[in-house]
């Protein structure tokens, strides 16, 4: 599906959401939120602001953890086994 076809079939949905009632302010900062996200998404971001730790994949639109959350510092290297992820000092070899 192209990106009009897309972005059309978003604002017809949002419209027709607030032509059937969502009048007070909750719902307008409900379909405000969507709209926006929608925006975000069409123009190859995440539909959420990524949190720290997490970078935008622009393929699915969502955010994915980064190695270690991104919290090694620039002399360490992560680390990832069975047990889970930590920063360890570079050219240190992995613990087995």
């Amino acid at each position: 599906m192209n990106l009009r076809l897309r972005l059309g079939m978003i604002a017809v949905s949002l419209l027709s959401l607030a032509a059937g009632g969502c009048s007070n302010g909750a719902g307008g900062a409900l379909l405000w939120g969507v709209a926006m996200s929608a925006v975000s998404r069409a123009q190859g971001g995440c539909y959420a602001t990524c949190l720290p730790g997490t970078t935008c994949n622009t393929q699915t639109g969502y955010c994915d953890p980064l190695p270690c959350r991104g919290e090694c510092l620039s002399q360490e290297q992560c680390v990832e086994d069975a047990l889970g992820s930590r920063c360890m000092p570079a050219g240190q070899p992995a613990a087995k």
